[in-house]
């Protein structure tokens, strides 16, 4: 037979589940239209008398042949980021089992309107909780940064999830993958910028924590998500001795870490180091709590 070509689409949008593999929170609802060729090489002529047959067939009824194509489509695989492979595999699958040999390529694809405001909510989730390397620029698509982190958290907040609240110091202090956990979730944060003739004592707010110095001289805190916030904190102070040959106090070469637990709601004075249960303004010194 020679082969030969037909074009269908959708008439209106058509529903699937979006799932993936990668990551721990997509899996959602959403509509799609989409375009596509069929390229006939062979058909069962015990079914079909000639080819306009095999087209009547395919386009008999698109919705419930559509449908039947995404509801057949594997799960763990994302349709959106793998349309061009899965689709066509699942429709060409579907031919097969209406004796149809055809090769199948999708050229159009578009999520409604609504259904691609809610992927995109769900990416900035992911990359909002599962630490993705996501770096926001100033905007997105018009929309600031700053409303942009709003949003994010917004997201965490409604999902369950806490954040890590800590202080950088200049070029160096602490770092952590995520910003947001659940309770439960196992959490490392890590604080640069070691200099050896200066002792660290860090201050965060949950039950237990543990503090290890590892081999590249990054202090890596570690501990169990409760479910409020976490604040972290770190005080320096130079460590001196006492010579007795000069009379003098000299850098001492030397590494120490202490942890100390501070409550909710109690902070560490970043100038003197005084704990404070409350207000803004140190009770020792009276420096600024930010």
């Amino acid at each position: 037979m020679e082969p030969f070509n037909v074009k269908i689409g959708t008439p209106k949008p058509v529903n699937f589940r979006e799932t993936d593999e990668h990551y721990r929170y997509t899996d959602i609802d959403l509509e799609a239209r989409f375009a596509m060729n069929v390229d006939v090489s062979d058909y069962d002529s015990g079914q079909y008398k000639d080819a306009s047959e095999v087209v009547a067939a395919i386009k008999f009824d698109p919705m419930a042949l559509f449908q039947a194509c995404m509801d057949a489509l594997p799960e763990g695989k994302s349709v959106v980021k793998g349309f061009e492979t899965l689709i066509p595999e699942s429709m060409e699958a579907l031919l097969s089992g209406m004796g149809i040999t055809a090769k199948i390529q999708v050229f159009a694809f578009k999520l409604t309107d609504e259904s691609e405001k809610d992927y995109r909510e769900c990416m900035q989730h992911e990359r909002l909780l599962n630490g993705s390397g996501y770096n926001a620029p100033d905007s997105v698509d018009g929309v600031c940064l700053e409303a942009q982190e709003a949003e994010l958290e917004r997201l965490a907040r409604e999902s369950g999830h806490y954040k890590l609240i800590y202080k950088d110091y200049g070029m160096v202090g602490f770092s952590s993958p995520k910003k947001f956990y659940a309770p439960g979730d196992s959490v490392e944060v890590i604080y640069r910028g070691i200099m050896s003739d200066t002792n660290y004592t860090f201050y965060v707010t949950v039950k237990d924590f543990d503090v290890k110095l590892d081999d590249r001289s990054f202090y890596r805190i570690t501990f169990i998500m409760p479910d409020h916030d976490v604040e972290i904190n770190c005080k320096t102070q130079e460590m001196r001795m006492y010579n007795p040959a000069t009379d003098n106090t000299t850098g001492f070469m030397g590494m120490m870490q202490s942890n100390i637990e501070l409550q909710p709601g109690e902070w560490l004075c970043p100038k003197c180091g005084n704990k404070n249960s409350s207000g803004k303004f140190c009770a020792e010194c009276g420096a600024d709590k930010f």
